[in-house]
């Protein structure tokens, strides 16, 4: 009885990798971060808060800042309870600094 219920748990997960396309098992991984994604998910409040997260993009699309350095610092002050885009300010700048890039 164990071996049929293996089997079939085998079966349905081989069903699974290759009858789903390939676009939807990479739906995992993380995709890049937009504006409106940051600024939600910092809470943002105020139109000098907004503008700084616009300029923090507006570096990384110009190759003056890298994206993981943004993407980590996002994801790491999104979990503090509060004043989370203090948090990602103080932080971006600082890790920054520290690699040799300018910080906004």
């Amino acid at each position: 009885m164990k071996r049929l219920c293996f089997r079939w748990i085998g079966v349905f997960f081989l069903l699974i990798i290759f009858c789903l396309p390939a676009s939807t098992l990479a739906q995992g991984q993380k995709t890049r971060l937009d504006a409106a994604t940051i600024k939600a998910g910092l809470r943002t409040e105020t139109p000098e808060e907004n503008g700084y997260i616009e300029q923090v993009l507006e570096m990384v699309r110009r190759g003056q800042l890298p994206r993981k350095l943004v993407e980590a610092t996002f994801f790491w002050a999104r979990r503090k309870p509060d004043h989370q885009f203090q948090y990602f300010q103080r932080a971006l700048r600082l890790q920054a600094t520290r690699l040799g890039f300018d910080a906004p």
